[in-house]
C-alpha cells in the first residue's frame, strides 16, 4: 500500500489592488509591465510620447519592449511630436522580462 503525502509550500502572495500596487511597483520596477507604461512597438512609443506632450508631462518612463531598435525609435517619435523645443532621454536594460526590454526615461522642453 502506497501512502501519498502533498505538501503546498506558499512562498508569497500579493494581491494586486490600486493601493498595493502603489507601495510596491516603484521599487519593484512592476509598473512597468503594465500596457498602461509599456510600448509594444514604434506605434504604441509615438502615441504615448504624443499624449504626454498633449498632457505637457514633464517627464514620461516607459518599457518599450523593442529594445535593440530604441535609438531609432526615439528619433522617429519624436519626430511625430509638435509643440516641443527639445526632449532628452536615457534608457537602461529592463530586467524584469527575458526579453531585450529597455527602461526609457524621457524628459520633454516645451516651447
Amino acid at each position: 500500500m502506497r501512502k501519498w503525502m502533498i505538501g503546498l509550500l506558499v512562498v508569497g502572495v500579493i494581491l494586486i489592488t490600486p493601493k498595493v500596487t502603489t507601495l510596491i511597483n516603484p521599487e519593484m520596477g512592476c509598473v512597468y509591465l503594465t500596457d498602461e507604461n509599456t510600448a509594444a512597438n514604434l506605434q504604441d512609443l509615438t502615441s504615448k510620447i504624443g499624449a504626454a506632450v498633449d498632457n505637457r508631462q514633464q517627464e514620461l518612463v516607459i518599457r518599450y519592449m523593442k529594445g535593440t531598435t530604441v535609438t531609432s525609435d526615439m528619433r522617429k517619435a519624436f519626430n511625430a511630436q509638435k509643440g516641443l523645443s527639445g526632449f532628452s532621454y536615457s534608457h537602461e536594460d529592463f530586467t524584469r522580462t527575458p526579453d531585450n526590454d529597455k527602461l526609457v526615461r524621457i524628459v520633454f522642453k516645451y516651447q
